[in-house]
């Protein structure tokens, strides 16, 4: 109405600056046009609007952004004269990333509880639960760090893939401590105990993490969030394990009178 009203000048294809001239593009409206035609923009008492916007393309990261700037802005605007909502697939989808994020990371911690739990029944001992989840703290905290130095942002596709850890790398730790549980009660010496333990577990644990390492062909999809689930399943194979073959291997050789005592 602003264009048309000033001859068709593109340069007035704009809301005009102050609210009489808002009011008098109107009033000049209500006297030539219909007045039906704003329904589904605006209540008959103009006190109850509508702006709408449409988007072509856009990503789960910059829906978060957009919808916070979204509100940034109109804050500064309307500040509190005005009551607005947004609303729209947008935040939807917001609210959606914001609850999948929140539930992984609930996943991660319940699952590690429960592994915690699991070990401590299995193997009568609590400090051999504590072992059991310790490469897997550590392959958590190492995946998000990883993520942070290679700038992947938090998302619920890395989110949900972060949880992944959990499922493939809880063997590797069980294995090992069943092995040295096994091994210790033969009589062999606490010497050579943790030297027996690698090399009859070593082979197999690197074995499983590299026939795992498969997934990796994920990475030349076309897709990112597939190529992010082949990255994230590399390193946590590489991360468990190795984890299970050095920190856990060392932890358990400072602590073995402890660990072998009945």
């Amino acid at each position: 109405m602003h264009r048309t009203v000033m001859d068709d000048d593109p340069e007035f294809e704009t809301i005009p600056e102050s609210r009489e001239k808002v009011n008098n593009l109107f009033t000049l409206y209500s006297m030539s046009g219909d007045l039906d035609d704003f329904n589904s923009l605006i209540d008959y008492e103009y006190h109850t609007g509508l702006v709408t916007a449409l988007m072509g393309q856009i990503t789960t990261t910059m829906i978060v952004e957009f919808v916070r700037d979204t509100e940034e802005m109109i804050q500064s605007v309307a500040g509190n004269d005005i009551k607005t909502t947004i609303t729209g697939i947008l935040v939807i989808m917001r609210e959606l990333v914001y609850l999948i994020i929140r539930s992984a990371f609930t996943s991660i911690v319940v699952s590690i509880l429960m592994i915690f739990l699991i070990s401590w029944i299995f193997f009568k001992k609590g400090l051999w639960a504590l072992l059991s989840i310790m490469p897997l703290v550590s392959a958590v905290i190492l995946n998000f760090g990883m993520m942070g130095l290679f700038g992947v942002d938090l998302s619920h596709i890395t989110a949900i893939l972060s949880a992944i850890i959990i499922g493939v790398g809880v063997d590797f730790p069980l294995h090992y401590i069943a092995q040295y549980r096994n091994i210790s009660k033969s009589g062999i010496p606490s010497d050579s105990l943790t030297r027996e333990v690698v090399e009859d577990v070593g082979y197999p644990i690197i074995l499983d993490a590299v026939s795992n390492m498969g997934f990796g062909a994920l990475l030349f999809s076309v897709f990112v969030p597939i190529q992010y689930i082949g990255g994230l399943l590399i390193f946590a194979m590489v991360s468990t394990s190795v984890g299970t073959l050095t920190t856990l291997a060392v932890i358990a050789e400072l602590m073995k009178k402890k660990l072998t005592a009945n």
